[in-house]
C-alpha cells in the first residue's frame, strides 16, 4: 500500500498574515546601466519645469495674465501656498508609493498618475480666470509633481548602485536646471498674450515627454518592496505623522544640510536677481549650477560624500561673503555669485547622494519625500521673510553665508567610507531596513 502524502495543515488567517509580513527581504532591483540612469533624470526636467522654474519664472507673468488687475500682487502668497502644499504633499506621497504592490512598478505608477495630475493642474491654471482660480490650478499641479516625484527619487535608491548615485544626484542637479531654463523661456511666452498657448504647450510638452522617457528607461527594473514601519512608537500610533519621522539620526542631519544650501541659495538667488547684471548674466549662473552640480555628484562617488558637502557649503559661504564685501560692480557680483552658486550646486547633489545611502530601501520614497518637505519648509521660510521685508541685501547675504557654513558642518563623522557612500545605512532587526 503506497503511503499517501500529509495534507498540509490549514493555516489561521492570523498566522498567515503573520507569515507574509515576515518572509524574507525583497530581491533587489535590476540596477541600470549608464545610459538608463541618464534617460531616467530627464523625469527631473519636467519636474523642475514644473515645480521651482514655475514659481519662479512662469507664475508671475500667468497671474498677471489672468488674475485680473491685482494678480500680479498674488506672487508671494501663491508660492508660499504651493511650498506648503509641496511640503506636506511630498512624505506622503512617498509613503504610499512605498506601499504600492502593482503590477505596473512600484514606483512607475505614481510617476505615472503623478504627472498626468500635474499636467491637469497646469492646463486648469492657463484655462481659469482670476485669482481663485489659478490658486486651485497650483494647488493640483503641486500635488501631481508631489506624486510623480515620490516615485521619480526613490528609484535613486531602487535602481541605482551606490557607487553610482553621486552621478544619479549629479545628472538629477543638472536637468533641474534645464528645467528652470524652459520655465523661463515659458515665461517669456506668457508676456505676449498672444503666446499664452505656447507657454503651455512649451511646459506640458517638457513635463510629460522626459517623464514618458524615464517611464521607458526603468520598465523591467521597478520590482515592489514589501514596506516597513520606522522604528519610532509613539509615531507608528498615528499613520499620518508616522510620515513625517526621520528614519535614523544621519539621515536628518544630511536632510538639514540640504534645507541649509536650498535656503542660502535662495537668499543668495534673491540678491542677485535684484542686481543690475548684464543679459547673460543669468546664463551664467544657470552655467554654474549645471557645472557645480555633475562636479560634486562625480566627485562624491570618487572622494565620499562628506568632503564633498563640506567644500561645496564653504565655497557658497565664501562666494556670498565676498559679494557681501567686495563686489562693487556687476562684474564682480557675477563672478563672485557663479562662485556661490557652483557650490551650493555641489553641495546639493553630493547630500542628495548620501541621503540615497542613508534612507532605508523599503521606505525610500517617503524618505526622500521628507527630505525634500524639508526643503520645501526652508524655501517657505525665507519667501515669509522676504516677503516681511525681515532681509534686507546685507542680512540675505549674511544668512546664505550662515547657512552655507552650517550646511557643511551638519553630517556626522560616523560610518565614513573611503570611496562611494560617505554613511553606510545603520539596521536594527525591528525595522527590517535594507542597505
Amino acid at each position: 500500500m503506497v503511503a499517501l502524502p500529509a495534507r498540509p495543515a490549514k493555516v489561521p488567517a492570523a498566522a498567515a498574515s503573520f507569515t507574509r509580513i515576515a518572509r524574507p527581504g525583497p530581491e533587489r532591483a535590476k540596477p541600470v546601466d549608464g545610459l538608463r540612469l541618464l534617460l531616467l533624470s530627464t523625469a527631473w526636467l519636467g519636474l523642475a519645469a514644473v515645480t521651482g522654474g514655475f514659481l519662479d519664472n512662469a507664475l508671475p507673468g500667468l497671474l498677471g495674465l489672468r488674475g485680473g488687475a491685482q494678480g500680479s500682487g498674488w506672487w508671494a502668497p501663491a508660492a508660499m501656498l504651493a511650498l506648503a502644499t509641496a511640503a506636506v504633499a511630498l512624505p506622503l506621497a512617498g509613503r504610499w508609493s512605498d506601499r504600492l504592490q502593482g503590477m505596473h512598478g512600484q514606483r512607475r505608477t505614481p510617476m505615472f498618475f503623478g504627472g498626468l495630475l500635474a499636467a491637469a493642474g497646469l492646463g486648469l491654471g492657463f484655462a481659469v480666470e482670476g485669482v481663485v482660480g489659478i490658486l486651485a490650478a497650483l494647488l493640483l499641479l503641486q500635488v501631481g509633481a508631489a506624486v510623480a516625484q515620490a516615485g521619480a527619487q526613490a528609484l535613486l535608491v531602487d535602481v541605482v548602485p551606490t557607487q553610482r548615485r553621486g552621478l544619479g544626484a549629479g545628472l538629477k542637479g543638472l536637468c533641474e536646471v534645464a528645467g528652470v531654463a524652459v520655465a523661463g523661456i515659458a515665461a517669456g511666452f506668457l508676456l505676449a498674450e498672444t503666446g499664452a498657448s505656447r507657454g503651455l504647450f512649451l511646459l506640458l510638452g517638457a513635463l510629460l515627454l522626459p517623464l514618458a522617457i524615464a517611464l521607458a528607461a526603468v520598465r523591467g527594473h521597478d520590482r515592489p518592496t514589501p514596506s516597513v514601519q520606522p522604528d519610532m512608537p509613539i509615531l507608528t500610533k498615528l499613520p499620518l505623522l508616522n510620515a513625517f519621522a526621520a528614519p535614523s539620526r544621519a539621515f536628518a542631519r544630511a536632510a538639514a544640510a540640504r534645507a541649509c544650501a536650498v535656503a542660502g541659495l535662495l537668499l543668495l538667488t534673491r540678491v542677485l536677481a535684484g542686481a543690475d547684471l548684464f543679459a547673460s548674466g543669468s546664463l551664467v549662473l544657470l552655467g554654474a549650477a549645471a557645472f557645480g552640480a555633475l562636479a560634486g555628484g562625480g566627485m562624491s562617488d570618487a572622494m565620499g560624500r562628506k568632503p564633498v558637502v563640506q567644500s561645496g557649503g564653504l565655497v557658497l559661504a565664501a562666494g556670498a561673503l565676498l559679494l557681501l564685501l567686495l563686489a562693487r560692480t556687476p562684474t564682480a557680483m557675477l563672478v563672485f555669485g557663479a562662485l556661490a552658486v557652483l557650490g551650493g550646486a555641489m553641495l546639493l547633489a553630493a547630500t542628495w547622494a548620501s541621503l540615497a545611502d542613508l534612507a532605508p530601501r523599503r521606505e525610500a520614497g517617503r524618505s526622500l519625500g521628507l527630505a525634500a518637505s524639508w526643503a520645501a519648509c526652508a524655501a517657505l521660510a525665507v519667501l515669509l521673510l522676504l516677503a516681511l521685508g525681515a532681509l534686507p541685501e546685507e542680512g540675505a547675504l549674511l544668512g546664505a553665508v550662515g547657512l552655507g557654513a552650517l550646511a557643511a558642518l551638519a553630517l556626522p563623522g560616523s560610518g565614513e567610507k573611503k570611496k562611494g557612500a560617505a554613511f553606510a545605512v545603520v539596521t536594527t532587526k525591528r525595522s527590517g531596513a535594507l542597505p
